[in-house]
């Protein structure tokens, strides 16, 4: 498998950096994170997409390395 395949990277058009956390944001946080377009619970929901197609590729991946002897 690649690279890219162990270490995807994705965007979510209208999100910001802070909808992938919870709480509230630290001051450089609140004041340079970008203007979100989305709202947190859609970006939850794609985040939550994606980390589930994401997983399968995981198991994958160590179900091959563990018969590599």
């Amino acid at each position: 498998a690649s690279q890219l395949e162990h270490f995807p990277v994705v965007t979510i058009e209208g999100a910001c950096h802070m909808q992938f956390a919870s709480g509230e944001p630290v001051p450089y946080v609140a004041a340079f994170d970008l203007l979100p377009s989305a709202s947190e619970g859609e970006v939850h929901e794609q985040i939550g997409a994606l980390v589930a197609a994401f997983l399968p590729t995981c198991r994958a991946a160590a179900t091959a390395s563990s018969r590599v002897t």
